[in-house]
């Protein structure tokens, strides 16, 4: 499967950049399943590799979830998006 993008939500299995760095995007969730080893973890970065957020399979296919959307709006949106680590699985991004 390659990065599948739509008007809300992604899901995203290969490292890449989602969004080039000088347009905005606004983040609600983002999951992570179907990690296949224990320890694998996908990172997320802005477009000019910033963290935002590390998420991490802590047992064969044990999903991780971080929720955006109790943070306002100006802390939830980013300069670009990037999966810079995926061990194994699919993250799903949540836009908004």
């Amino acid at each position: 499967m390659a990065n599948v993008t739509s008007a809300y939500g992604w899901k995203l299995d290969t490292v890449a950049t989602i969004v080039p760095a000088g347009q905005l995007v606004a983040i609600t969730f983002v999951h992570y399943a179907a990690g296949t080893t224990a320890g694998h973890t996908a990172v997320l970065t802005d477009g000019h590799d910033h963290p935002i957020c590390t998420l991490s399979c802590s047992a064969n296919g044990a999903p991780d979830h971080i929720d955006f959307s109790n943070v306002s709006l100006a802390h939830r949106t980013y300069n670009g998006l990037k999966v810079a680590t995926l061990g194994s699985g699919v993250l799903t991004v949540q836009r908004g």
